[in-house]
């Protein structure tokens, strides 16, 4: 069976009229909802994002391969409206025509690609190295379970997104991979790469990778345009300071630093600067494996912006939580943590109180665990 949208695609392949299948477009209500559960995770949405969202799924013409691409994307960005107006504006994706999944055996033939922009390739067919020489100049992005890069990397002249996650096999990148000047978002999750220069990108995703804090560049912090680092694992060797977050500014979204026992004392923990982070939404501090006596004044130096959403400490060994969850900002009487939906305390054995959480205007969720001294709330 051949399903798809045009006719000289099914006459490509010669399929037969009992073979061809020519689904309807969706509606744009449709596209929304495909959008709207790939982006937002089960996160509530905001009157203010809705419109625009709606916006959204109408570029997507009722292409449903289309809207899961870009609810995808979406899930990678803060939730907010100025976001959401960048993809809405943004001439990336083109037209809908330019998004082309390739499975098994419907590898089309290469005259009929050279509109391709977006390519999903998830096995190999026998035309597909012919086409991949066609269209490899013209991509804007690559989602690929299988290794491309062998002969070609340097033909994805304009290429910004490259997904390889679930290559298991695919041992290294060529180092012409820094030649793709466009290049802006690498997510290698899953695969065996063991080694990934610092280059030029905004987005860098390495979850489920076995070898994942060796995978993270030295001096991570050269990369001033970063916008999406999902974790960073603080180190003692140089380039791999916590300071590399000193100047990474446009972090935004969801962010998670681990191995804080590594942080030699206030001021290096000071050089992180994550209260100038004013787009992060969800913060996760992880000292496991801590027994140093400095925690308290690492944890005193790691103070968010007060836009934070979400916060967790994990395995701290301070006897206190930090000032800054009590303090309130200026004459306001608010809090510098009023902005808090959620709040994890997890193996904090030795703090003995809580920060006073009734304060929190905006909490709705909390969870403590494990926290062997405290007394009380």
């Amino acid at each position: 069976i051949v399903t798809t949208r045009k006719e000289d695609v099914a006459s490509t392949v010669q399929a037969r009229s009992d073979q061809w299948h020519q689904p309807e477009k969706l509606e744009n209500e449709e596209c929304w909802s495909i959008i709207k559960e790939r982006a937002l995770r089960d996160s509530p949405i905001s009157h203010e994002l809705e419109p625009i969202g709606k916006e959204i799924a109408k570029q997507c013409q009722g292409v449903p391969l289309v809207a899961n691409v870009i609810g995808g994307l979406m899930s990678k960005i803060e939730l907010s409206p100025s976001a959401w107006w960048e993809i809405q504006r943004n001439s990336i994706w083109g037209s809908p025509e330019s998004v082309l999944e390739v499975e098994k055996n419907s590898t089309p033939i290469t005259n009929e690609c050279s509109h391709i922009r977006h390519l999903n390739v998830g096995c190999d067919g026998e035309s597909l190295p012919r086409m991949l020489t066609i269209v490899a100049p013209k991509l804007y992005s690559l989602f690929s379970e299988i290794d491309v890069f062998k002969k070609l990397s340097k033909s994805f002249t304009r290429l910004r997104v490259l997904k390889l996650v679930g290559a298991y096999y695919i041992l290294e990148l060529p180092y012409s991979l820094g030649e793709l000047k466009h290049l802006r978002y690498l997510d290698i999750s899953r695969t065996s790469i063991k080694a990934l220069e610092a280059l030029g990108f905004k987005d860098i995703h390495l979850s489920g990778s076995p070898n994942i804090a060796g995978l993270q560049p030295d001096n991570i912090g050269n990369l001033t345009c970063l916008q999406t680092l999902p974790v960073f694992y603080v180190g003692s060797e140089r380039g791999r300071s916590i300071k590399e977050l000193g100047s990474l500014n446009e972090l935004r979204g969801e962010f998670e630093i681990r191995r804080l026992q590594r942080v030699r004392d206030k001021q290096e923990a000071n050089g992180a600067n994550l209260h100038l982070k004013e787009k992060l939404c969800k913060l996760i501090f992880d000292f496991k494996g801590s027994d140093s006596d400095n925690s308290e004044e690492v944890m005193e130096s790691l103070q968010p912006h007060s836009n934070l959403q979400s916060l967790t400490v994990s395995s701290y060994q301070g006897n206190s939580f930090p000032s800054w969850m009590l303090r309130s900002v200026g004459d306001s009487g608010l809090f510098l943590l009023n902005n808090l939906v959620e709040l994890n305390f997890y193996d904090c054995h030795n703090c003995e109180s809580l920060p006073p959480l009734s304060q929190l205007q905006q909490l709705q969720f909390l969870e403590l665990r494990n926290l062997k001294k405290v007394k009380g709330m």
